[in-house]
């Protein structure tokens, strides 16, 4: 259920779902009549736009961005700086390091977040820490930057593997149980920057994606598959957030359980276990 002081921007270029925007935010209303102004948005050139912030180019969605040895450009440079000083925080010296805030400039803003959102890919036990410093910057600016980095997220689906880590093969697996672990992470932190406001309704929208994927993909497999398990796995993060809307419960409770594979059915019923709970 949306709030009555949440309005969706509506952005013919762009599906108006992605993005909900509360108390009319001036900085970010401004973002998007800013992309609107983008002269003769094709599909393609949307695409460009929305996601110009990121270097992700490989299938599975690595964010983090690569850096040239030798290259002594601001940017780099800034880089390496940024990511050694995330490479120094624990939950114990979070508030002695959050005050080095100060040396970093604004103008560099996207690649603190892309490092930032990385790491937290990487690390569930650091992300309160990565949260901490996202807060001691400039407020505005971090939420433009969240929304951009959620606008990447949403098109790419990141919740959903590429084909290619699907093979029967071990290093698939390995990028797979990879992919999983920064999936899990990313939904884990998407809950934080929700509930500090940074973002609105976002846990709603993936809920409601991965419950579709997961129908979908038992047309396919009956029986259920790795892959619907890794969606369960992150559906039973997001539903412990907050209940499903009734539509898509009668999704889930429509599956046939009966003849599902010990793996998948043990995935729902940690799935009953927190429904029956609310």
């Amino acid at each position: 259920m949306v709030s009555s002081n949440i309005i969706i921007i509506p952005l013919p270029s762009f599906h108006d779902s992605r993005v909900k925007i509360k108390n009319n935010d001036i900085t970010l209303i401004k973002y998007f009549e800013n992309l609107q102004k983008v002269k003769k948005i094709t599909n393609t050139e949307t695409e460009q736009v929305t996601s110009k912030w990121s270097k992700q180019t490989n299938e599975n969605h690595n964010y983090k961005r690569k850096i040239n040895v030798g290259d002594n450009s601001p940017e780099a440079i800034t880089s390496k700086q940024f990511r050694s000083f995330i490479n120094k925080l624990t939950n114990t010296n979070i508030e002695n390091l959050k005050k080095q805030i100060i040396d970093f400039k604004l103008e560099y803003i996207n690649i603190y977040i892309k490092i930032i959102w990385d790491m937290s890919q990487r690390s569930l036990e650091y992300q309160n820490a990565y949260l901490i410093i996202i807060e001691n910057f400039n407020y505005k600016i971090i939420k433009d930057e969240i929304v951009k980095l959620w606008l990447d997220y949403y098109d790419n689906k990141f919740w959903y593997p590429s084909e290619n880590l699907l093979k029967d093969d071990y290093d698939d697996f390995c990028d797979f149980t990879k992919w999983k672990t920064r999936a899990i992470n990313s939904i884990y932190m998407w809950i934080k920057l929700e509930k500090k406001e940074i973002i609105y309704d976002v846990v709603d929208s993936i809920t409601e994606n991965i419950i579709n994927n997961i129908i979908e993909l038992f047309k396919i497999n009956p029986n259920g598959s790795l892959l619907i398990d890794a969606l369960c796995e992150q559906l039973v993060i997001t539903i412990k957030d907050r209940k499903p809307q009734e539509n898509e419960l009668n999704k889930i409770n429509s599956i046939d359980q009966s003849k599902l594979r010990p793996s998948t059915k043990f995935k729902f019923l940690d799935i009953k276990d927190i429904l029956d709970k609310y």
